[in-house]
């Protein structure tokens, strides 16, 4: 005997199951993740202290996300005899996968024959960067603290350039220490500080100042009190990790990159005081070193928990990047002889430092090898090397898009996941140039710090 079906009734039916259904797939799936694939930007950052710091527990994320992917290192420029590096040049070549010579940026500064220094803006690079590209194929990008990013650049999403935080002013100042900013009124970041240029006032309240962790001070990674003019590397990065955040919880990316300045500058100013296996302490007396001797740890431990924080962030699906520029060390033969005369290089003559091969007064400084890592989907574990021209390239393939042959390095194929080789095209198109009619206070201001820095001569 046949069986009847009420047409509505079926209709009705077969509604209900679908819900049910759909219900019970959307239950047992993750939320979309907020970044296809995460890159974090550590200036400085050197094996040499997170491998420790990842079996002593002090960096559980860093040490998740090296068990599950692929890590090593990447070639950078020169550090000694002659000195090629420095982050604004080997940020700009991680963004391009080109020599400082054709991005045009080699150096923090422009001098002109007045003896006038201008700090390089993104105006000044003559090639494009991944976000650029990205841009330019459809995909979305999310740009925060990169160097030589201001004035900030038109792109597909979101950047917030290098100035978004404002730069400390200089000893002189009626302030010592203190940034614009930090008085009452906090006047806005510089003009052109982010694109859409309206996102700055979104993000304002989101800036750190130094001031406000004098009253609060974070005492976990400073120890001590150092007062307003040492607590700037922590509130900037503060400021970027925050900004960072919000954009990553409140927008869907296809590309998303923070970089985090901080962990060179307390290197710089603290390495001479950590203790090392091969050279005793050198700084001033027991409380000296008991406040100063552990401050690079505690900060590769804040940038670890800021690590933890983007990385859920940006959902278990994402593929995470973590890289840095060069590294830090101790430069071992110059210590050895500072020990075997028995006084600083600070000490000597020029002629002494020039019979050591000594290009500064510092026995530490950077390395010319940078930490490369990622982890995510379809990345097998192992050890990958290459250069730092080689980074802008794989990343391109993580997001889907091709690399280029013009590039002066190649994807490293140990960071990508197993599959088809997309071809390389042969170029992408420069990108419209950014550029600002007068230099805001604050880039002068920077000058200043990177003299204090070293970066730059008096």
């Amino acid at each position: 005997m046949g069986i009847c079906y009420d047409p509505t009734v079926l209709k009705r039916s077969l509604l209900v199951i679908f819900l049910v259904g759909a219900q019970a797939f959307a239950a047992t799936v993750e939320p979309a993740p907020q970044a296809k694939v995460l890159v974090i930007g550590l200036d400085a950052a050197t094996w040499s202290i997170i491998d420790p710091l990842v079996e002593s527990g002090r960096m559980p994320n860093m040490g998740a996300l090296k068990a599950r992917g692929a890590w090593g290192e990447l070639k950078s420029l020169q550090v000694r005899n002659p000195n090629r590096s420095n982050s604004a040049a080997i940020w700009t070549s991680l963004a391009t996968g080109k020599l400082p010579e054709r991005n045009g940026i080699t150096d923090f500064v422009r001098r002109h024959p007045d003896g006038k220094m201008t700090v390089m803006t993104s105006g000044d690079r003559r090639e494009p960067a991944f976000w650029s590209m990205l841009s330019g194929r459809g995909l979305v990008v999310g740009v925060v603290g990169w160097w030589a990013t201001w004035p900030a650049e038109t792109v597909n999403g979101e950047m917030v350039s290098y100035d978004f935080w404002p730069a400390r002013r200089n000893a002189s100042d009626d302030c010592p220490g203190c940034v614009v900013g930090s008085r009452p009124g906090r006047p806005p970041s510089p003009p052109r500080a982010t694109w859409p240029e309206g996102l700055a006032a979104e993000l304002q309240d989101l800036i750190v100042y130094e001031t406000d962790l004098v009253s609060a001070p974070a005492i976990k990674v400073q120890e001590g009190d150092w007062g307003a003019r040492t607590y700037w590397p922590y509130a900037r990065d503060l400021t970027m990790a925050r900004v960072a955040e919000k954009l990553l919880a409140s927008r869907r990316h296809d590309v998303f990159a923070v970089y985090f300045e901080s962990l060179d500058i307390v290197s710089h100013w603290n390495w001479f005081c950590r203790p090392e296996k091969s050279f005793p302490y050198r700084c001033g007396d027991r409380v000296q070193r008991e406040r100063w001797g552990g401050r690079i740890d505690r900060y590769y431990e804040f940038i670890d928990e800021r690590i933890g924080r983007l990385v859920a962030l940006a959902g278990s699906s994402a593929t995470i990047v973590i890289v840095s520029d060069h590294g830090f060390e101790t430069y071992a033969d110059l210590r050895k002889a500072e020990l075997k005369a028995g006084r600083s290089l600070a000490e000597m003559s020029k002629e002494e430092l020039l019979k050591l091969g000594a290009d500064s007064k510092f026995t530490s400084g950077h390395s010319d090898h940078g930490i490369i890592l990622a982890a995510g989907p379809g990345i097998a574990p192992g050890r990958v090397k290459g250069t730092i021209y080689d980074f802008a390239p794989t990343l391109l393939r993580l997001a889907g898009a091709p690399a280029a042959l013009d590039m002066d390095g190649r994807p490293l194929a140990a960071l990508l996941p197993a599959g088809p080789e997309l071809p390389s095209i042969p170029a992408y198109p420069s990108a419209p140039k950014t550029s600002f009619d007068a230099e805001p206070a604050d880039r002068r201001a920077l000058i200043e710090r990177l003299k204090s820095l070293g970066y730059l001569s008096q």
